[in-house]
């Protein structure tokens, strides 16, 4: 029966003592008593003696420290009594933490780290008061000498960058303009004459070489009072009043009502009473000295409303 007992007690020995083995331990009043700071000055503070204990243990823990920077503060979390604690490490600076677990073996004993984390903004005003407070990067009592570990971020990443050779720009050529050319290219209309000798005026803004308007260019044209132009550059009118006249499309679109006839034979597909309401018409390009669309009153007096639109300009 002693024997029994005896072994019991034992068995409960070993068991409790290889439980304490697989678990980190942590100084009396660290473990959930919230966010405690490092020191910048003494490396022999509780925090301080702690982290440089665990890097002496733990290669992981002190090769990400010496990259990655000292922490600002920490904070030892655990969750139920005998389990291994969580740290986590506090960068205010950057807004973020790390946290760091335990694992404990007999061979061995590393902290594993996983981050880093977006810090909770009661844990960032914390930890941004501490770090004000700072002067310098937390001091560590390391194989028996101190040390300190530079914050660093972002690693310093060398970017190779091919050495493409420079390419001397071309020189440009400047040409002289012919001045006697000047005279006529500053001119507002130019002429060109017919087989029957009359001269016909073209306007400078509207090159004899017209190029093709697309869909955007055209509407944004016609927004602005614009008359609309067809692929060859005449001007296309659609008839909005029935009292719409070819001599009242020849005065406003050429200047001048002798242009009526000529503008009748242009468009063979229509006769001299077919000016109705949506009545297309087009004006021969060579004719034009008005692009801007001829105004539903000008069809009714031609005289007075080429007076307003004169004054208008």
């Amino acid at each position: 029966m002693l024997n029994t007992i005896y072994r019991s007690i034992t068995i409960l020995i070993l068991c409790s003592l290889l439980a304490c083995a697989k678990t980190a331990s942590v100084p009396e009043g660290m473990e959930n008593a919230g966010i405690l700071p490092l020191s910048d000055s003494n490396p022999f503070l509780g925090t301080n003696a702690f982290l440089a204990a665990e890097m002496e243990r733990s290669p992981y823990l002190y090769n990400f420290l010496k990259r990655r920077g000292a922490p600002t503060a920490l904070e030892v979390r655990s969750q139920l009594p005998g389990s291994n604690p969580v740290v986590h490490l506090y960068y205010p600076a950057e807004g973020e933490f790390y946290s760091a677990e335990a694992d404990v073996n007999p061979d061995y004993r590393q902290w594993i780290l996983r981050g880093p984390y977006r810090l909770h903004w009661r844990d960032l005003r914390a930890t941004r008061n501490i770090l004000s407070s700072m002067v310098q990067e937390p001091v560590f009592f390391l194989y028996g000498k101190e040390q300190r570990f530079h914050e660093r971020s972002q690693q310093q990443v060398r970017v190779l960058r091919p050495n493409v050779p420079k390419i001397a720009p071309k020189p440009k050529v400047v040409t002289k303009k012919d001045d006697s050319k000047n005279a006529e290219t500053t001119r507002k209309t130019k002429t060109t004459k017919k087989k029957d000798g009359k001269e016909s005026y073209v306007n400078d803004y509207d090159p004899l070489e017209f190029q093709p308007l697309n869909t955007d260019q055209q509407a944004i044209l016609m927004a602005r009072g614009y008359a609309e132009r067809g692929i060859n550059g005449d001007i296309i009118h659609t008839s909005k009043n029935d009292e719409l006249s070819w001599e009242s499309l020849a005065a406003w679109y050429t200047g001048t009502q002798k242009n009526a006839d000529e503008i009748l034979h242009y468009n063979p597909d229509l006769s001299k009473l077919d000016l109705v309401v949506g009545t297309r018409i087009r004006i021969p390009r060579k004719l034009i000295k008005e692009y801007r669309r001829m105004p539903e009153n000008f069809a009714a007096n031609p005289l007075a409303a080429a007076k307003e639109a004169t004054q208008s300009k």
